[in-house]
């Protein structure tokens, strides 16, 4: 939908049509290849006020789905995967630029990612010599493939039902006019003719105009101040997606943390009528040789003969110990909420460097690539006696070997995926809280669990019409970050849609109805998956109603499972059920009983043993002894074990030790898991849920706001059970 369009629904409007365009007005051309500069919105050129209007698209997109907007410096998204590619796209499109102007002064500033729920834009300012911004660089990806390019910003006006609007926008040039700067000729510029649309700008409300809110801001001298001019000045945010949907943030529905951002990082646009530029400098009418400068040495330190660039020097936000995200302040918070007091300045000083493993060969990741593990050893003084396992080294931070030699990463916290070689760790729900989170769970685990969009009661409300768009979005979401998607269960008794009752249908006719469901779910994601979740608690009891069971018995598993494995032979099918984690738990003999059955017809691949520890009113946490029996009788059968659901609730546990006790829970009952079945092709641990916030004890349960039972806490802080993990999987890679 064209930005016009979308602005005839402001409040007031009602939805009626926009006012004839009137007849453009000249606008100021930009000159490239002069010398004046100006500055502009995020620090990329302006140009003059001008009446031009923003062009319509040609055909108008039904109404975008409201997604959370992305605007932040690239310290804070380097994790993110589609950043880094398209932050390394501006690097190397610029380089090819300076390849062929190598006497041209300009150099890349600072870079910010742009997008509507996920990162889809990556900008960058491009500097003068006096460090002025002149114009930027920006990459994204359309339809699959990245296209990079020099952009301008400007001000225009805009027409609505309230009248007319200041818009600041920016506006990427034609691939020709890119082309020609990347060959260091001087262009001139008409913005309405050489820029493609607006991806990104700044509506001011009603009344309000450009030249005011730039003095405004500019005499603001505090953040509190500025925030109140943003607000006052700034109606919604424009941002068009690279497949050209268009979203309007409104500013009073923005988080507070973005709104910072976006006050933070404007810069109003400039007002003068050009802007000249300087590809290639003109040559000093009598040049004077200069000695070339020797490069300054990058600082660095030898760990076991590497030789790495210092992280105190070369990435000094690693170990900033005033910002509460960064790594070190993260764990001496993580620390404290678990009764040990270490402060940031300790840890720091006691940074300690591992490469290797215990027999001296390089740590590698799962591709074989070396990597260098900065360490805190957690003395074991500091914990009471029973929780003493958990002293140890503790990763911080990681550097990896690239094309361009060694590097450390910059991520607000240390993936577990870096750590996880053939362990895949898998989230849960992550449907329900991505908008907020998304970039973050993208980058620690190993793969998704697409649980709610392929719900049976959602993908198929009415008999034989189905609907899986939503669910083939974070199948799509998964494999584009590398990661494992898990579907199901595909038969739940909780998730049946209401016609399969109400149908009336006949025994054969449920039996075509499940097997239906089954072969559609799997043969439409074949290729795209390897593990499917065919039943979901399987458990008869009085006070759980089952449609299924009450009509066909235990036989509708076999049925679902049958038609599994014939749909889709390749894939790992699994039977998942709680309360099954120890002998003596309530579905530990039925569901040995009916595994047992499945196995020797050859219908089952591997049991899912869901790991809720602690849940309220229901299952405690199992010995180590009776955790072990449970995995080796269902294993004895032939089966592998995975770890499906877990989370360790302290809705029952007070005191100041209550963080420990559920990091020993966590480090234990994994570590227990790992040993028993190290010789699995595939051991899976998924976590149910991302942060506590989020918790299904908290959030479906409800009357349990201190359960906690994450590894993240409200905040989106990890908590000592993530470095518990941590420690843990990093013990792995050393042995």
């Amino acid at each position: 939908m064209a930005l016009n369009e979308k602005l005839n629904r402001y409040p007031g409007s009602r939805g009626g049509k926009a006012p004839e365009e009137k007849a453009n007005q000249s606008l100021a051309r930009i000159i490239i290849g002069s010398s004046a500069l100006t500055t502009g919105v995020l620090g990329l050129s302006g140009c003059g006020a001008s009446s031009t209007e923003i062009r319509p698209t040609p055909t108008p997109e039904p109404e975008a789905q409201p997604n959370n907007l992305v605007f932040t410096l690239a310290e804070e998204t380097q994790n993110d995967h589609d950043f880094q590619k398209l932050n390394q796209a501006n690097a190397s499109f610029f380089q090819k630029f300076k390849n062929r102007n190598p006497q041209n002064p300009w150099q890349l500033g600072k870079t910010v990612a742009l997008g509507a729920g996920n990162v889809d834009y990556a900008l960058t300012t491009v500097v003068g010599p006096n460090g002025e911004p002149i114009l930027g660089v920006i990459s994204y990806l359309k339809d699959g493939q990245l296209q990079s390019g020099f952009a301008i910003d400007f001000f225009t006006t805009i027409p609505s039902n309230d009248g007319r609007r200041a818009f600041g926008g920016i506006y990427p040039l034609r691939p020709e006019i890119s082309q020609s700067l990347l060959e260091g000729q001087t262009v001139t510029i008409d913005p309405k003719k050489d820029t493609q649309e607006p991806i990104f700008g700044f509506v001011l409300r009603q009344g309000k105009n450009w030249t005011d809110f730039s003095a405004a801001i500019n005499q603001a001298t505090t953040e509190e101040q500025r925030q109140q001019v943003f607000s006052s000045y700034v109606d919604e945010i424009y941002l068009q997606e690279p497949d050209g949907k268009t979203n309007l943030f409104s500013i009073s529905k923005l988080l507070p943390s973005e709104q910072t951002q976006l006050v933070s990082y404007t810069l109003p646009t400039a007002t003068s009528d050009t802007i000249e530029l300087t590809p290639t400098p003109k040559p000093s009418p009598t040049p004077q040789p200069s000695p070339t400068p020797e490069p300054t040495p990058i600082p660095t330190i030898e760990v076991n003969g590497l030789q790495l660039p210092d992280p105190r020097i070369t990435n000094p936000e690693l170990f900033d110990l005033t910002k509460k995200e960064a790594p070190i302040p993260q764990f001496a918070n993580a620390l404290k909420n678990a009764g040990i007091e270490l402060s940031p300045e300790q840890i720091a000083q006691e940074i300690t460097y591992v490469s290797t493993k215990e027999d001296g060969t390089p740590l590698v990741d799962k591709d074989g690539n070396p990597f260098v593990v900065a360490v805190y050893n957690l003395d074991s003084s500091l914990f009471p006696e029973e929780y003493r396992d958990l002293a140890g080294p503790i990763p911080l931070m990681i550097a990896k070997k690239g094309e361009k030699g060694w590097g450390w990463r910059t991520d607000r916290m240390i993936p577990l995926r870096l750590f996880s070689g053939q362990i895949n760790l898998i989230i849960s729900n992550l449907e329900s809280h991505y908008d907020r989170s998304g970039n973050i769970i993208l980058n620690v685990f190993d793969g998704l669990c697409i649980t709610w969009y392929l719900k049976w009661d959602l993908v198929e409300t009415k008999k034989g019409i189905e609907n899986y768009e939503a669910g083939k979005k974070y199948v799509n979401l998964a494999k584009n970050n590398d990661m494992e998607p898990i579907l199901g269960p595909i038969i739940y008794k909780y998730n049946y849609p209401a016609w399969l009752e109400e149908s009336k249908l006949s025994d054969k006719e449920l039996e075509q109805a499940i097997r239906n469901r089954v072969r559609s779910i799997l043969q439409r994601f074949e290729g795209d998956i390897k593990y499917a979740m065919v039943v979901n608690e399987f458990h008869p009891t009085p006070y759980e109603k089952d449609y299924l069971y009450s009509r066909l018995g235990e036989r509708y598993v076999e049925i679902a499972f049958d038609e599994a494995r014939k749909a889709n032979p390749e894939a790992i099918l699994i039977y998942n059920d709680n309360a099954i984690e120890s002998p003596r738990w309530p579905w530990y003999k039925s569901t040995y009983d009916l595994v047992r059955k499945l196995k020797a017809k050859g219908l089952i691949d591997a049991v899912g043993m869901q790991g809720h520890f602690n849940q309220p009113n229901w299952t405690k946490v199992p010995s180590n002894e009776e955790f072990i029996q449970a995995i080796r009788s269902f294993r004895q059968l032939g089966l592998d074990v995975y770890i499906t659901e877990m989370d360790v609730s302290l809705t029952e546990k007070q005191g100041n030790d209550r963080f420990l006790y559920q990091a020993d829970i966590y480090y234990n009952l994994i570590k227990t898991y790992l040993e028993e079945t190290k010789d699995q092709k595939t051991r899976i641990i998924n976590f149910f849920g991302w942060s506590d916030i989020h918790s299904w004890i908290e959030e479906v349960l409800g009357n349990y706001p201190n359960a906690d039972p994450l590894l993240i806490d409200d905040n989106g802080n990890p908590k000592l059970a993530y470095y518990a993990l941590l420690k843990l999987l990093f013990e792995t890679n050393l042995k």
